[in-house]
Order: structure tokens, then C-alpha cells, then sequence
């Protein structure tokens, strides 16, 4: 019928509330006589109308029938209800930077303080030393898997990208220090559409470079913007110092830059489409975002390490909801690196814990996750 029951354990008695919030009926006092209570601890009803209530301290079961107005049952919904639920928690070597997780491949992760690369599929391997050599790493700051094995790192602290095979062997590497074409300087973000096209987020050169599979140099976002930023700032097709990428099923572009409070959303083109989020501390309002992932179904995933939290969005960019706060314990966060998420999971990892806290997640609710699993 749509009526709502409320027990008040402090009085001993309970509350009928209709949808609006307006009381339709209060009843109970403490005590061990008819209709009184002493500590309820549970209550139910039925569609007869009897409502049952767990009286503990008096060790009995009442059972009413609450009479009242005929009135039409609520019509059953047809949405669903977001879930999300605590799983598990993996650990994690020290100052993980980076995490991506791709459908059938397993979860990756990069150390800027190890300079590992980490795959997490099975039997969990590592790879890669401090160094500027071949295959070695610098302060790594970013990791990006494609669906034919292909593990691509911003090699930050030497200035170039490096393609890993899955075994870890190094395919190719490409870019030294510089700010001429094909040149990097500081690159703290990479993805790669589906196209095979590579996005490398030139840091402190405040553009991104666009190569080829083969790591060959195509084009460049933000040169021009860069130039008259003090007369645009708030121009969405300006770039400073973009640090994360992420790019989705449309090849579309997503990207974080210095002000690290909203998301530039770009076409294949180089477009700018929107802006998502700005500063503040409200649900679509960031205080530093420092990761952002897409899955497979385009919702797209903000992490906020100053606040604690993840926030989702559905791919029309509509709030879907926020979870997490500052702390230790399960859902809380003392600095959040990064976010990942795919087929129902999502993961998120601290920086100072050393630790991966991951996440049960569905659009579709408690059934449609049970049903994946």
C-alpha cells in the first residue's frame, strides 16, 4: 500500500507514515501490557494488513491489524536501483599511482616508488626496475591495457612512453625530453581508442599527443590554446598541464588538466563537446580529481582524493551517485591514486595504505549483479 513503518525504540512505540511523510497513526508506550513494549527489535507486515512486531524484553510477538481508508496499492516500478557493496581488499605494493582494469585481461597497476607494473590475473606478477634504460621506469604515472595484451606506461620521470608485451617484455618505446613533435615533457596521462590511436597527456608541455599504433606521431591537442590562455580561461578547448586520459566505446577523449575540478569531454577530432563538474563539494562539484575510468557501458568513474570519493555518471553525464569519505576501514579512503572499473566491479587505489579496495557494482541493482556473478 505504500505506507511506512517506523519503530521509535526510545519510546517504545510505532509510527505509520504515507509516502509524503505525514502521519497516519501512532501507537505504543514501554511496558509489559497489552499494546506495550519493552525493546523491539524487528517488525514486518503483511498484505492483510496485520503488522508483526519483536517485543524482546517481554519475549513475545504481537500482531495487529491496522485499519483505514481503502486506498489503491502502489504500482509496481520499473527502474532499477543502483548497488554497490564492499567486496574485498587487495594488497598492494607501495605508492600505486595508476590501476586500470580491463574486461577478460585482469586488473594492472603501476608503483611510482617501485617503478613496478603489476598484473593481477591468477598468479600476480610484476616487472620492470627503477632506471632509464630499455624497460626500465622513472615515476611512472599512468597504465593503459588494450585488448590484444598491449601494456602501454607514461614513463613520466624519463619522458617517453613504453609498450610492454604481457610477459613484460618491452615491445617498443618512443618520445625523449623536449617540447618539438613526438618530444615529451613530464607525460602524466595515456589511453588508446579503438582505433589503435594513442593519447599521451604531455604534461608540463600543456598538450596531448596523438600517435599511431606503431607509436608514430600524427597530431597534437592544446598547442594553440596554451598560447592564449590568459585571454580563455575558460575555454574548453584549452588545455594546462592535462594529466588523465580516458577515452570511451565512441572514442570520445575525456581529460583532467592543472585545475583538477572538472572533466573535458572531446570528439575524435579534437573537439571539445562539455565540461562535466566544476569546484565545490556537491555531487556533480570536485575538490581534486585525480583519476577517471570508463567502462564498458560508458559510465564514467571520477575520483576526488581531496574528498575521499568516487563519483559515477551515467554516459549522458547524468549524476548516478558518490561513495567513500577520508579514513581508514572499509570505503574510506587516506588518499585515493586512482580508479578502474569493469564488469561489475570497480577498484580504487590508496596511496598511502598501499592497499586496492574493490567494489560490487550494477546499474540494474542487487538482482541484475547477483545474476552476473
Amino acid at each position: 500500500w505504500g505506507s511506512i513503518y517506523l519503530t521509535q525504540s526510545i519510546e517504545e512505540r510505532i509510527l505509520k507514515i504515507d509516502q509524503s511523510g505525514n502521519i497516519l497513526i501512532s501507537f505504543g508506550s514501554e511496558g509489559n501490557a497489552r499494546g506495550q513494549f519493552l525493546g523491539i527489535r524487528g517488525l514486518a507486515t503483511d498484505d492483510m494488513g496485520r503488522v508483526y512486531i519483536s517485543d524482546s524484553g517481554n519475549a513475545r510477538l504481537h500482531i495487529f491489524k491496522i485499519a483505514g481508508p481503502l486506498r489503491s496499492p502502489l504500482t509496481q516500478s520499473t527502474s532499477s536501483t543502483l548497488f554497490l557493496d564492499f567486496e574485498s581488499t587487495l594488497d598492494a605494493e607501495d605508492g600505486v599511482s595508476d590501476i586500470f582494469s580491463l574486461p577478460g585481461k585482469g586488473l594492472f597497476s603501476i608503483s611510482d616508488t617501485k617503478n613496478h607494473v603489476g598484473v593481477w590475473n591468477g598468479p600476480n606478477i610484476t616487472f620492470s626496475s627503477q632506471g632509464a634504460g630499455a624497460g626500465q621506469l622513472s615515476n611512472p604515472a599512468a597504465v593503459y591495457v588494450t585488448l590484444n595484451s598491449k601494456i602501454y606506461v607514461a614513463d613520466t620521470g624519463n619522458h617517453r612512453v613504453e609498450n610492454f608485451n604481457y610477459d613484460g617484455s618491452l615491445h617498443y618505446e618512443f618520445g625523449k625530453n623536449g617540447n618539438k613533435p613526438g618530444q615529451f615533457n613530464s607525460p602524466q596521462g595515456i589511453a588508446v581508442n579503438g582505433k589503435g590511436m594513442i593519447f599521451v597527456a604531455d604534461t608540463l608541455n600543456d598538450r596531448i599527443q596523438v600517435f599511431n599504433q606503431d607509436g608514430i606521431y600524427l597530431s597534437a591537442l592544446g598547442q594553440e590554446e596554451a598560447a592564449i590562455a590568459e585571454q580563455a580561461q575558460e575555454n574548453c578547448q584549452m588545455l594546462k598541464a592535462p594529466k588523465v586520459l580516458a577515452v570511451d566505446s565512441k572514442d570520445q577523449l575525456y581529460v583532467v588538466d592543472a585545475n583538477m575540478t572538472q572533466v573535458k569531454v572531446f570528439d575524435e577530432n579534437g573537439e571539445c563537446l562539455k565540461l562535466i563538474g566544476e569546484k565545490g563539494s556537491g555531487t556533480e562539484q570536485f575538490k581534486q580529481i585525480v583519476d577517471i575510468a570508463v567502462d564498458q557501458n560508458d559510465n564514467l568513474y571520477i575520483a576526488d582524493s581531496a574528498a575521499g570519493q568516487v563519483h559515477i555518471f551515467d554516459p549522458s553525464g547524468k549524476f548516478l551517485l558518490a561513495f567513500g569519505s577520508t579514513g581508514t576501514g572499509n570505503g574510506y579512503f587516506k588518499q585515493i591514486s586512482s580508479v578502474a572499473a569493469s564488469e561489475g566491479r570497480i577498484f580504487v587505489a590508496d596511496y598511502q595504505s598501499n592497499k586496492i579496495q574493490v567494489f560490487k557494482y550494477s546499474p540494474d541493482g542487487l538482482i541484475g549483479i547477483t545474476q552476473r556473478l
